[in-house]
């Protein structure tokens, strides 16, 4: 509901400036950063300070020189004191709650040293502006010097809104300045932002926690896949070795598998399919490669052709043999010269009047 700041002499002309509305060049007032502030009615703005001739920074300079005051830069000589208007405040009692609590302020601070009282309605929420020399009594010394931390003291600050509240009750203005926020006492801008400050520190700090927990949560996902990946990777390598074995195999062992279908029939493939594992298709077609590649050696091709003319030779004896049979067979058997159907060689009938020393197909 209230708050006071201290300013050195370097901030006073920024602050005199914010108070009085001053206007720019083109006679419009400025807002000083202050986006509040409705400019449509800065003209209902009024001052309860005293009445004087001088300007408010040359009354601070006059003041500071009647009393004691170091001249140095880091020195404040001027408090303010921010009165808000309660929100439980009647509109009609507002300019009354004003010039009262200018009364209580000046009475507390002294009439002497209070440079300007501006009233602003034209921001969100009605206050008023008390700036006043901060002037203290020095016992020690029998001097009135300048002393902004002694006059607005930690004692001061406690009091002064149960001090407010009892000067407004007794002038019958129906507000409550006392409220959770200023029971304890008032606290000073500096106060104010600090605890501002540390709130939305500890609110980052959630945040931030809140943010390391999921970089954790992440970190273990990203470490379950990592060791999937890992396990996937060495199963991937271990079949790469399986095949690479399978297949130096079947290279190591190309000339024995030609040797074998030379020394057997091309059509049992079934037997090399078990041994290498595949299937019979896959193993003929492969067999069949190998052999078409011509890499098994000039002994192997000689074997190949040797066992082909040998079975060509087989065949012609067979074929030499059935026909003699078949002429004996025939001769000793009476009524038509026909072959048998169940001949192991020629398994169907000749035509009627074929000569069956023709052979099959003969005439």
């Amino acid at each position: 509901m209230a708050h006071v700041a201290k300013y050195t002499r370097g901030a006073l002309g920024h602050m005199f400036a914010h108070y009085e509305r001053a206007k720019g060049k083109d006679n419009e007032y400025i807002k000083f950063g202050n986006e509040n502030i409705d400019t449509s009615k800065s003209h209902l703005n009024y001052n309860l300070g005293p009445k004087r001739n001088i300007s408010q920074g040359d009354f601070v300079k006059k003041r500071c020189n009647e009393v004691k005051c170091l001249n140095r830069k880091d020195v404040n000589v001027m408090c303010s004191w921010v009165i808000t208007a309660p929100k439980d405040l009647d509109l009609k009692q507002q300019k009354k709650f004003f010039i009262e609590s200018y009364k209580f302020l000046e009475s507390r601070y002294g009439a002497d040293n209070v440079i300007s009282a501006y009233v602003h309605l034209d921001e969100v929420t009605p206050h008023m502006h008390f700036s006043f020399v901060p002037v203290i009594y020095d016992a020690k010394k029998d001097v009135l010097k300048v002393s902004a931390k002694q006059k607005i003291s930690k004692s001061d600050l406690k009091s002064f809104h149960g001090d407010l509240q009892n000067h407004l009750d007794k002038v019958a203005i129906k507000c409550n300045i006392l409220n959770e926020a200023t029971r304890n006492g008032n606290k000073s801008i500096e106060e104010l932002k600090r605890k501002t400050a540390i709130k939305e520190i500890n609110e980052k700090k959630n945040y931030l926690n809140i943010l390391i927990c999921k970089i954790k949560e992440k970190e273990k996902e990203l470490k379950y896949l990592s060791e999937k990946e890992r396990k996937l990777s060495i199963l991937l390598d271990e079949d790469i070795d399986k095949l690479e074995e399978q297949l130096k195999n079947l290279r190591e062992n190309k000339e024995k598998i030609i040797a074998y279908l030379l020394q057997n029939d091309i059509g049992k493939t079934g037997e090399i399919a078990e041994w290498l594992d595949l299937s019979e298709a896959r193993t003929r077609v492969l067999l069949k490669e190998m052999a078409d590649e011509g890499s098994i050696g000039s002994s192997g091709k000689t074997k190949k052709k040797e066992y082909y003319l040998l079975r060509k030779d087989v065949w012609e004896k067979r074929k030499q043999y059935d026909r003699t049979h078949i002429k004996t067979y025939m001769r000793g058997r009476s009524g038509p010269r026909r072959f048998r159907q169940d001949h192991p060689r020629w398994g169907h009938p000749l035509p009627a009047g074929q000569d069956p020393e023709a052979g099959p197909g003969g005439s």
